[in-house]
């Protein structure tokens, strides 16, 4: 696949890589040959027979590299097979070379999505990861003019350079992954540095602290090097990129600056990031900011926090940015919801993209987000997604009023009696016929409004969850065992008002709630009585009407509980007019009022406001009160968060340890701000300044510049600066 390039003094050469999966675990072999460069026909070289190397460390036709298994990015840091590629200069000058990784393909019946499974790596002959962690499917078709994954600078007269490949299985790879096969290009580009080949220029660069008070910005200058060029005869103008590390070895690096000028002035303006939504269930937090992109942190029971390295049980003490790559390459989210065991986005353009159990693209489990599998609902797009808290189902409602559902089947709650791996349609039952308007989750369980005001449930039974009017469960067609039914059934109207029109569903922790078109809410389930005065639920096997208490017309109520398996403690929250008000027990400072958590537990009777931090003393835009972290979302974009702080619930970036030695009862009674992560962030290095972004004026800041030549993949070596 050698093949060179009419230009005075440069070769390109290609060899293929190709990866065959066996069907014991997965095993790879990979073939590959010298990289032998072809003078070009004009060109005028001498003494400079180029061959860049060979793949493996021997000259052989073909190695082979076995037991290439799923795993996740920190177990492959020590296990993931890997084999080198070696760069040799054979010739008798220096040489600057790049290497890409491209043109990857799937043999049938593997398609071309699933070589996103597959993960890579590149290290320095030294062990040091030269790139990121990477897709195969990511890569692009050919090697493309600038770009590549990485290079080395003046490769000596005889010299050599090896490159380690180490390449490993998503953990979302399944057995249709055993005997499926995959291929791709390795491509080493030279430039020969010397006697007739480009000399890489001597570039230089200033970096000086600049605007007021000084240091907000910084002034940058660089050497031009179109001289250097032209002599080479090259007559393009470079294209230079500037970056910005504030921790000096660019693994932080910011672009700051591409273009063809020779200056420019790094003041990282623009407006801050601000969050513009919150979810909160279960130990898990995420919330999405006004830029789309995704935070989260808390309890990763399962990989629901999309960051990309997992471990079960693990957990994020702050505010993590959710992996922005493959499937999200280029999107923005404008929603997000967490659960038990899977975290939802849903984008700009209406598409579902979920994490962690049952993601709904085909695979059990995925620690970054995939696209979730739409076939089923044609070209319909998606209003809303609700994911269930305890089991791994989750179903969401299309832009046309379709309900689909995925996930773990037990009980029901996902629509059928099987375990599903990506969305069904549930149009039966009391659901046939429907437009739906709305969906909420109660636990293990669905419920959804339809356009005429009818509601219908399916899923586990709890106290009344399936607001059907009868405890216990009945047995009828589509009921498993009687604890529940897989199959919509219609609610109890009997207690609701004639003519009552409904706006929405919420629900969780085995209650349900319907705000009508006044404000009022007609609640079932676990707590659709709410709270008596001990603080026990009091539940309701129906619709019925919502009292609380010197509180009338919340924007919206949320139930937390109950503690123990005896039902014995339950709390409640609402919004209303920018303020939250809170009642029942105050296990784990569900609360936020600045109670004692110890025993015996202190009981609110009735709806209290919130007063403790920003919560207080700001307006509240968003809460989320299901979890056992309920959190506010201000109106400026900030986020505050009280009660547990397991496994880092708090998102402050402590996790204390309790008396009995876990984190689990470990708790903030007061309402404490998130001042790390996402909280006004700016892009790395830079602060938010009466709304806008600015560099820190006695911060440390190294800057580097390189010039592209695009149209004959040229790159020049970094000139690096350090701020002064």
């Amino acid at each position: 696949m050698a093949r060179s390039v009419r230009f005075r003094g440069r070769a390109l050469a290609v060899g293929l890589l190709a990866l065959v999966l066996g069907i014991g675990g997965v095993s790879v072999s990979m073939t590959g040959a010298w990289f032998t460069a072809t003078r070009s026909a004009s060109a005028t070289v001498t003494g400079a027979l180029l061959s860049l190397g060979n793949i493996g460390d021997r000259d052989q036709a073909s190695i082979a590299v076995s037991d290439v298994y799923p795993m996740t990015d920190g177990q492959a840091s020590s296990a993931a097979r890997s084999e080198w590629v070696t760069v040799r200069n054979t010739g008798t000058i220096p040489l600057d070379w790049t290497l890409s990784v491209v043109n990857p393909k799937a043999v049938a019946p593997l398609t071309a999505a699933q070589l996103a499974m597959f993960r890579f790596q590149l290290f320095s002959e030294q062990g040091q990861p030269v790139t990121s962690i990477l897709r195969l499917g990511d890569m692009p078709a050919a090697a493309l003019p600038g770009s590549f994954q990485t290079q080395g600078s003046a490769l000596a007269a005889g010299g050599q350079s090896k490159v380690e490949l180490r390449m490993w299985l998503d953990t979302a790879a399944d057995d249709r992954f055993q005997g499926a096969q995959a291929s791709f290009d390795v491509v080493i580009n030279a430039l020969q540095n010397g006697a007739g080949g480009i000399t890489s220029p001597t570039m230089t660069l200033t970096a000086e602290k600049s605007g007021s008070p000084s240091g907000v910005s910084t002034s940058l200058k660089w050497s031009d090097i179109s001289a250097a060029l032209r002599s080479n005869g090259v007559a393009d103008s470079p294209v230079y990129t500037v970056e910005r590390s504030q921790r000096g070895d660019f693994t932080d690096a910011t672009t700051v600056y591409t273009g063809d000028l020779l200056a420019a002035s790094d003041t990282d303006g623009g407006v801050p990031s601000s969050v513009v939504g919150i979810s909160s269930r279960d130990s898990a937090e995420c919330a999405v900011t006004n830029k789309g992109e995704v935070y989260c942190w808390g309890y990763a029971l399962v990989p629901r926090l999309g960051d990309g390295t997992f471990v079960y049980n693990g957990r994020q003490a702050q505010p993590t940015p959710v992996l922005a790559t493959g499937e999200l390459t280029g999107k923005r989210a404008v929603s997000v919801v967490t659960g038990g065991a899977t975290t939802c986005a849903i984008t700009s353009d209406q598409r579902p993209y979920c994490w962690g159990r049952y993601p709904g693209a085909g695979s059990s489990e995925a620690g970054k987000p995939v696209a979730v599998n739409m076939s089923a609902l044609g070209s319909d797009r998606v209003k809303q997604i609700s994911v269930s808290v305890a089991n791994g189902a989750n179903c969401l409602l299309t832009v046309n009023g379709k309900v689909a559902c995925w996930g773990y089947g037990v009980y029901g709650t996902n629509g059928s009696t099987d375990t599903i791996m990506t969305p069904r349609t549930i149009d039966n039952g009391a659901l046939q016929g429907k437009t739906v308007v709305s969906i909420a989750g109660s636990g293990q369980g669905y419920c959804a409004l339809s356009s005429d005001d009818s509601i219908a449930c399916w899923g586990l039974e709890v106290q009344g969850s399936l607001g059907i009017g009868s405890t216990p469960f009945p047995n009828r067609t589509g009921v498993n065992s009687g604890y529940g039914s897989w199959a919509p059934i219609a609610v109890d109207s009997g207690s609701i008002a004639a003519g009552t029109r409904f706006t929405g569903l919420s629900g969780g922790d085995g209650t349900v709630c319907a705000k009508t078109d006044t404000g009022d809410f007609y609640c079932w389930g676990l707590m659709g009585g709410g709270i008596d005065s001990a603080g026990r639920p009091v539940a309701k096997d129906r619709p019925t009407l919502l009292a609380t208490p010197g509180l009338s017309k919340p924007d919206s109520v949320f139930m937390r509980g109950p503690a123990t398996t005896d039902f014995q403690y339950g709390s409640m929250c609402a919004l209303k007019s920018g303020s939250v008000y809170c009642w029942g027990s105050n296990v784990a400072g569900w609360l936020g009022l600045g109670l004692s958590t110890a025993s015996p537990v202190p009981i609110v009777s009735t709806p209290t406001r919130v007063t403790g931090g920003i919560v207080g003393t700001g307006q509240v835009a968003q809460l989320d009160a299901y979890g056992f972290s309920p959190c506010a979302l201000m109106t400026d974009g900030r986020v505050s968060c009280w009660g547990s702080n397991f496994r880092g619930s708090m998102g402050n970036g402590s996790v204390p340890v309790s008396n009995d030695g876990s984190d689990y009862n470990v708790s903030s009674p007061a309402p404490a701000a998130i001042s790390t992560g996402f909280s006004a962030a700016c892009a790395t290095g830079a602060q938010s300044v009466n709304g806008k972004c600015t560099l820190v004026t006695d911060g440390s800041y190294t800057y580097r510049v390189r010039a592209v030549i695009s149209r004959i993949g040229w790159t020049s070596p970094w000139a690096v600066a350090a701020r002064s």
